[in-house]
């Protein structure tokens, strides 16, 4: 089990891929909204109900505009 899930709400793929690129976080859900829009906070809450279903302790909300530098995310769950 870890601890959190990541969700990254996605409208723009070039965006998304280089922030999935840059992340090292190993329990991320990236939420499509291409085609079918849920909107931001939708998409957020498909996260918060992974962190439930998987009983993790946090939800990391993550930006696509996000570049992470060298520990990728990781320094985020160092605890």
């Amino acid at each position: 089990m870890t601890d959190y899930v990541a969700v990254i709400p996605s409208v723009y793929p070039p965006y998304t891929d280089e922030c999935v690129a840059s992340c090292k976080l190993d329990n991320l859900i990236v939420v499509d909204n291409t085609v079918n829009n849920k909107g931001v906070a939708a998409s957020w809450n498909i996260g918060v109900k992974a962190m439930y279903e998987q009983r993790a302790d946090w939800t990391i909300i993550i930006s696509a505009a996000v570049r992470f530098g060298e520990p990728g995310g990781l320094d985020l769950v160092e605890w």
